[in-house]
């Protein structure tokens, strides 16, 4: 690898003399060459990592990871602020809610005057690398800023990546649209069915050796857990050696004998969805083997023992808990909760080792816990330092925020707009969490009307009903009274947060993927010139665009006027 100018100019920590150890150890004593006394962080992200999965006491699953975890502390109640690796992401890099940071839909990018994590550090001085190996991460959306190196270690992704900003560069609109359309779904593909972890380990351990004795941070994602599901076949035969039935994990999300929209949905049986379930616990295992090659390395240079370690996951998966397959589309907890473990370095003082930490914690506490660490600012992140519970002081559990934006509803029928669009329908899902309790709104934005209804929200007893399996709608319950009042008084936080930071103009915050939505809407039926096998129409509506917040927290929704909207739709209305 190598470095860049900028790398070359930061300033060196040297040794001044070589300390080895005595004794070889093992992974967990860190022994190695314990001679050079740079820091060096490794924030690892491992994608679409359930929390009953993807364990850090489960040596079955994760035999790595469960023994680095007796030297730190597992956060067993993490959330994340969303369902889908793009803003679960941005919330890690900057340290705030996906409300707040905005970048929520497919072309919007980071606030450029917002800082990322790479970007503090690598001001401080420090050598900054980032690998990944998922599409949504790529440097379009601003996670480059701050690297020294930051690379795609998807199979053939760096290729992909150029491709896309040649075509970005095509000046007929509909052209580019439909250029950019073809190669976003090619890399969608490829990042799907791509076994990536070894060349973003193989990158990883060149940028250590790149670091010299410099203070490192060092970001790698992890996409093989996402689905397809299939594991080499040693590990796929290790958890669910007796089945005999023919499905397997490749093409998961569109396999119809999974699920079929037009035959009721769910199709998969019991037994088969087990072994689909074991195949996803597998990928988990063999990312596991790989994680372990990092931490060998760190090992051998003498960087273990000063390494602060940090692995997450961006969001869970939903393998038909609540009658679906997959992520991007709720905010139930089998997709909110995500396994979260630090590791301190052994010069932190006071760090305890070996214990779980039952409050409730967020990924909007990944960046002020390690800014914390480096003696950094950090006072645009909504998220907490972790630091103090790392050394065993008390922590409470808060409300934590969480939004989805799927894709939008649209209506081309009739003479529309100078576009052609009858309607857009922007479709919003927002919960506040606790350990024990869970408020949910489904709210819609009709852009035609100008006009915000709440479709549905209920509350959930997670103490009583950890499944959320009773859903309580009733608007009269004071439970639902309460919770509504208290998401009002987050969303007026982080109205007020949102309002105090300096922001980029909208037109700053557009990302490639813009020129290509309109073709990407149509092919998945947003659009009815899809039925009738049109090109792309690049004249559709970006989809972030159309309302009259823009990229920030979304406005007050009032007690009253959710009950006029039930009244209204009870009366026949919209």
């Amino acid at each position: 690898m190598i470095r860049t100018d900028a790398a070359r100019s930061k300033s060196l920590r040297r040794r001044s003399t070589a300390l080895a150890c005595a004794a070889l150890g093992s992974l967990l004593s860190g022994c190695g060459n314990s001679g050079i006394d740079a820091r060096t962080v490794l924030f690892i992200s491992i994608d679409t990592a359930r929390a009953d999965t993807v364990r850090f006491d489960d040596p079955s699953t994760m035999p790595v990871l469960s023994r680095v975890a007796e030297r730190g502390v597992i956060f067993d109640e993490a959330v994340t602020g969303t369902s889908w690796t793009l803003p679960s992401h941005v919330q890690m890099f900057t340290g705030q809610t996906p409300s707040v940071h905005g970048v929520n839909f497919d072309d919007v990018r980071i606030d450029p005057r917002t800082p990322t994590l790479a970007q503090l550090f690598d001001e401080d001085g420090w050598f900054t690398a980032g690998f990944y190996s998922g599409w949504y991460l790529v440097k379009d959306y601003g996670f480059d800023r701050g690297f020294d190196v930051y690379e795609n270690g998807m199979p053939g992704g760096n290729a992909l990546e150029r491709e896309l900003r040649a075509a970005s560069k095509i000046e007929d609109l509909a052209e580019r649209s439909i250029e950019m359309d073809q190669i976003w779904v090619r890399a969608d593909k490829q990042s799907h069915q791509a076994v990536s972890s070894p060349t973003v380990v193989d990158k990883a351990i060149g940028a250590i050796d790149a670091a010299e004795e410099e203070d490192l941070f060092l970001f790698l994602h992890f996409f093989d857990p996402h689905y397809d599901y299939v594991p080499p076949p040693d590990i796929a035969k290790r958890f669910d050696p007796d089945y005999t039935g023919s499905i397997d994990g490749r093409n998961f999300y569109h396999n119809k004998a999974i699920y079929d929209a037009d035959r009721g949905g769910r199709r998969i049986s019991d037994r088969d969805l087990e072994h689909v379930k074991a195949l996803y616990r597998g990928e988990v295992f063999f990312t596991d083997r790989y994680i372990e090659r990092v931490l060998d390395h760190l090992d051998e240079v003498g960087r273990l023992d000063e390494t602060f370690v940090v692995v997450v996951g961006d969001h869970g998966e939903e393998f038909f808990e609540h009658g679906n397959r997959g992520h991007r589309a709720t905010l139930f907890d089998e997709q909110l909760r995500v396994p979260m473990l630090m590791v301190p370095p052994k010069s932190l003082a006071g760090a305890e080792r070996g214990r779980t930490e039952a409050a409730q914690t967020s990924l909007s506490d990944v960046a002020p816990t390690l800014l914390e660490y480096a003696n950094l600012e950090g006072d645009h992140a909504t998220g907490r330092s972790l630091v103090g519970a790392l050394r065993g002081e008390a922590l409470e559990s808060r409300p934590e925020l969480s939004y989805l934006k799927p894709f939008p509803d649209i209506g081309v029928e009739g003479k529309g707009d100078e576009r052609g669009v009858t309607g857009i329908y922007h479709h919003f899902l927002e919960t506040w969490r606790l350990p024990d309790s869970k408020f949910t709104r489904h709210f819609v934005y009709r852009t035609a009307e100008k006009r915000l209804i709440t479709k549905e929200a209920w509350f959930v007893d997670l103490a009583a009903d950890p499944g959320e399996k009773k859903l309580i709608g009733d608007p009269d319950d004071p439970r639902f009274q309460s919770a509504w009042e208290r998401m009002e008084e987050l969303n007026a936080q982080s109205r007020a947060f949102a309002g105090q930071l300096e922001t980029a103009s909208v037109g700053e915050r557009v990302s490639l993927a813009s020129d290509m939505l309109g073709g990407v809407l149509e092919e998945l039926g947003y659009a009815d010139s899809a039925a009738a096998g049109a090109e792309p129409d690049a004249s559709l509506p970006n989809a972030s665009y159309e309302l009259p917040w823009e990229l920030g927290p979304p406005p007050p929704i009032s007690y009253a006027s959710y009950l006029e909207d039930l009244e209204r739709r009870a009366s026949g209305g919209r």
